[in-house]
């Protein structure tokens, strides 16, 4: 796994679940024994969060190491258009994009890039609920997330 997806994949755990919880940057340094200032740079993705901070980090959440860094499975864009295949969607890719058919407020067209992000999201989400990878609950995560993003 490539050292600036795992950055990357650390950075959206940080967002999402802070925000979930309704916490600042700084309240999120106090929890890492860190400043606000060093944890706005592991959400910001430039630099990268030592294994001591990580493990405080899965002990607070109470979830694994990989739930965090992003190894729960689904890497690929292939790999996440058949995790999805519980959806009852039709999914296309193009060039560039992501082709979503099959929803009840009709087709999404979104870029690959953005497609993967929500995905990773829906991941993470569905790692904190059941602490591993799980089709259905992902699917059902992704549904949720799209509704909010469109």
């Amino acid at each position: 796994m490539d050292k600036e997806l795992i950055k990357k994949n650390i950075a959206l755990f940080l967002t999402e679940h802070r925000k979930k919880d309704d916490l600042s940057q700084t309240e999120m340094g106090r929890i890492l024994n860190v400043t606000q200032g060093r944890y706005n740079e592991y959400e910001s993705c430039t630099t990268f969060m030592s294994l001591d901070k990580l493990i405080l980090l899965a002990d607070h959440y109470n979830v694994p190491l990989d739930v965090i860094v992003g190894r729960m499975g689904c890497n690929d864009l292939q790999s996440m258009i058949h995790a999805l295949s519980e959806t009852g969607c039709k999914f296309r890719t193009t060039k560039d994009s992501v082709v979503i058919n099959g929803l009840p407020s009709g087709q999404i067209v979104m870029p690959k890039e953005q497609f993967m992000d929500l995905f990773r999201s829906a991941e993470l989400s569905a790692g904190t609920i059941i602490g591993k990878t799980n089709k259905s609950v992902i699917a059902n995560e992704f549904l949720k997330l799209l509704r909010t993003h469109v």
